[in-house]
């Protein structure tokens, strides 16, 4: 049955409870305890729990995104049948499945046997050697301030694929730009370009990093990129996830100095 999760401290017990459960256990759940209690505050997240296996269901834009926690890939397998019989769990499904490829290719096998299809399939890439710090600002790139959150969220919302991009809502950019951490080009009272990064530790996490259609061939992009090196430029690496389909990407952050690696994100979807 369906449970909803009211504190953090259950959920990381019956996360526990799984990995006790087997000698390897299988899971694609990685979440921060922030994240996790953003998500608890409201009111997001769910279980369906069994002996040997766990599910978290995340509503998300009028979908569910589903993670698990299984002893092995037959407690998983158990899991996903029993999600198939629960009345309460219907409409569109997606699961980032991430590791190295010979794993997730084993554990997407067992997605695609319970109803699930491909959707996407993107790499990591990493950039480990320090860009050149820029000494002055980029012209025209600003820290973003309450009055461009709408903004930047219409932006995102027409750009992005909400199964695949983990699309933030209005109170996640809202945080990243008082953290600093969101940074754009405006066009009027719209947006031109906008990049949106994470820095934790010594990495930095490119998240989000576009230019409008209508503002392209102008620079707009290398500023940005530029200008978030600069304000990460006390990491040792920095990462981000592409499409591995999207040649013109993979090509543009290859010119800023980052290389695929090993680990990939296959997201599978059922509707």
């Amino acid at each position: 049955m369906i449970q909803p999760v009211r504190n953090r401290a259950d959920l990381l017990d019956a996360l526990e409870r799984v990995r006790g459960a087997g000698a390897a256990p299988v899971t694609n759940w990685f979440a921060t305890p922030e994240r996790i209690d953003y998500w608890i505050g409201r009111d997001s997240l769910s279980l369906l729990q069994g002996e040997r296996e766990l599910l978290i269901l995340r509503r998300d834009r009028g979908f569910h995104r589903i993670y698990h926690s299984a002893a092995d890939l037959g407690a998983l397998s158990a899991v996903l049948r029993n999600a198939s019989a629960e009345p309460a769990i219907n409409g569109v499904l997606a699961a980032d499945l991430i590791g190295r490829p010979q794993e997730v290719d084993r554990v997407a096998g067992i997605y695609r046997e319970n109803g699930f299809a491909d959707h996407n399939f993107l790499v990591r890439m990493i950039r480990l050697a320090a860009p050149e710090e820029a000494v002055e600002s980029e012209p025209g790139v600003a820290f973003a301030g309450p009055a461009d959150v709408a903004p930047a969220a219409d932006f995102l919302d027409r750009l992005l694929d909400p199964y695949t991009d983990q699309i933030p809502d209005e109170d996640e950019i809202r945080d990243a730009a008082a953290r600093g951490n969101l940074i754009l080009v405006r066009r009027g009272e719209s947006v031109a370009g906008l990049l949106l990064f994470e820095t934790v530790g010594i990495t930095s996490h490119l998240r989000y990093w576009y230019v409008d259609g209508a503002a392209r061939n102008q620079g707009i992009g290398a500023r940005l990129i530029r200008q978030f090196f600069r304000l990460s430029s006390g990491s040792k690496r920095w990462i981000l996830w592409v499409a591995s389909g999207n040649s013109d990407a993979i090509a543009k952050y290859r010119h800023y100095g980052f290389q695929p690696e090993t680990l990939v994100d296959r997201i599978m979807i059922r509707r």
